[in-house]
Parts: structure tokens; sequence; C-alpha cells
């Protein structure tokens, strides 16, 4: 159930509609957090543009929406892909690093005698 959100604090849901004129605040009581839809589609019907990824409601909730922007698509984009970009590079030196401690231990243990009992009672050494 999506409560509307017409007053606040720091006056965020009036400040949204300067940012786009049809975006609504609305908190989503199911999920317990804000959302931001848009009303420009026939009949007043509602469109998800973005959930807000804050617990309250303050000046960054306005940067996102900046920065969320349609027209800002481009840009987007390219932070995302940098990022996972580093993401990948960041998982490929660990396991990198994972494989290289893993490679020294099973040296050492090659390098180290070993002493087997097998049933019977009989001893060899490797």
């Amino acid at each position: 159930m999506l409560t509307a959100v017409k007053d606040d604090l720091f006056r965020i849901a009036k400040r949204l509609r300067f940012i786009n004129r049809d975006y609504r605040l609305f908190f989503n009581n199911k999920y317990h957090r804000f959302e931001v839809h848009n009303t420009e589609h026939p009949g007043g019907a509602l469109s998800l543009c973005f959930v807000v990824p804050f617990d309250r409601l303050d000046q960054r909730t306005l940067d996102y929406a900046h920065r969320t922007r349609v027209e800002n698509f481009d840009d987007l984009e390219a932070e995302i892909g940098r990022h996972n970009r580093e993401l990948e590079n960041s998982a490929g030196q660990s396991m990198t690093r994972s494989g290289a401690q893993l490679h020294d231990m099973m040296q050492f243990a090659a390098s180290q005698m070993h002493e087997v009992v097998f049933h019977g009672g009989q001893h060899k050494w490797f």
C-alpha cells in the first residue's frame, strides 16, 4: 500500500516537482521505503521511477533524483560500467591471491615428511 507524502520536514516532496513536474513521493508501507513515481501516464496511473536508497528524506534524495534522470542515462551507464570493471578486477586479484596462498600451502605440505599408518600396523613415510 502506498501512502502519498505531500509534506515533509525539508519539503522534499514539493522540491521533487522542480526536477520533474510529474514526480510524486510515496511511502510504501509493505516494504517500509520511500518511492518516487511518475504520474504522466493516462488516467494518472503511477509508474515507479526509483526507490529512494536512503532511510530518510533529505538533500540526498534530490541529488539522487537529478542523477537518475533519463537525460543523464549515458553518464550513469558509464559509471555503472566503471564500477563493474572495478569489481571484476578486485575479484580477479582476490582469486589470484587465494590461488597463490593455496599453492604455498600445498608446497609446504609436500615438503614435509608424513607418516601414514595402514591397517595391520604398517608404517610408511612419504
